[in-house]
């Protein structure tokens, strides 16, 4: 069950994160959000990445550090190829988890596409990165010789075969950072209905609340900052387990679904991000992520901090 719930967890992350096209009527001063990029540019990144949570009570604390640059490999009328690769922490920072992040993922490379506007288009090495993902798995998970957990283990890696999970698994700060591109943005902010796509059942959407506004514009020093905020809605997701079980391939019984039901219970997921962007190249100079998700016995917070770093 507990295998049932992580990967329902991660399949909500993934929804969440695609991309919707709410149409609205912008009646104040507005801006665009567009990417200004020239091939060759690189800028270097600091990431913090901070889980909690609180299951039946019990809680958990766990924060990665780690360093990345970004290049634009290739500028054409139709957009822009990116190279994302991680890169030693500086002397200056003696965190065990930043030397330790970077000898897991040295030598990784995420080459991706995104539209002329700056919006994530394309992962274009993703079944390279899916097998370094599942040589992570592997690592990680001890081998007992249970033919139970065997068995779920393979049809976890059999899930996240397809593109959309390598991209959640491997390119989700990516996502989060070219998310903000491409859209108009108002002072006075707008808030849609939308919907987004389900990957396990494609007929069944889920709805959401999205609203979006410009908190910040500083035209003196030529930035301004964006604020996007998200709920979705809980109707619908009992709908969405029940295909996650179903795609898990574990036959549900009374006990399963009341657990099921016990975790849908009172369920909501809240995101709060805010991005400070260069207004004349384009790039973030910073990003604030937060996640909260809360049921009747799960609390869980997830937040990502993404920060320029001048050399």
């Amino acid at each position: 069950m507990l295998l049932t719930a992580v990967v329902f967890l991660l399949g909500l992350q993934l929804i969440a994160q695609q991309h919707s096209n709410p149409s609205s009527q912008i009646t104040d001063s507005s801006l665009n959000a567009f990417a200004h990029w020239r091939k060759g540019e690189v800028k270097n990144y600091f990431i913090s990445h901070t889980k909690e949570s609180s299951e039946n009570g019990k809680p958990s604390n766990n924060t990665l550090r780690y360093y990345v640059s970004v290049r634009v490999i290739d500028s054409t009328i139709d957009g822009y190829t990116m190279q994302w690769s991680y890169v030693p922490p500086p002397l200056s920072d003696n965190s065990s988890d930043a030397k330790d992040m970077y000898q897991v993922y040295k030598g990784v490379k995420v080459i991706f596409k995104t539209t002329s506007k700056g919006m994530f288009a394309d992962l274009v090495n993703w079944q390279e990165l899916r097998d370094f993902y599942f040589k992570l798995v592997d690592a990680s998970i001890p081998k007992n010789g249970n033919p139970a957990s065997d068995s779920a283990l393979q049809k976890v890696k059999q899930m996240f075969s397809s593109k959309p999970m390598v991209i959640n698994a491997m390119a989700k700060e990516i996502v989060l950072l070219c998310q903000v591109y491409g859209k108009t943005y108002s002072t006075k902010g707008t808030t849609v209905n939308t919907e987004f796509p389900n990957p396990f059942v494609p007929v069944q959407s889920i709805p959401a609340l999205l609203s979006m506004r410009v908190s910040e514009l500083n035209q003196k020093q030529d930035y301004y900052k964006i604020l996007v905020e998200q709920n979705m809605d809980n109707n619908g997701t009992s709908q969405l387990f029940e295909s996650v079980i179903d795609k898990m391939g574990i036959k549900g019984n009374d006990s399963t679904m009341a657990e099921v039901k016990k975790m849908l219970s009172n369920f909501e997921m809240n995101d709060y991000c805010e991005y400070k962007i260069n207004s004349s190249s384009g790039w973030v100079s910073k990003m604030e992520y937060k996640r909260s998700v809360t049921s009747n016995v799960l609390t869980q917070k997830d937040s990502y901090l993404i920060e320029e770093r001048k050399k």
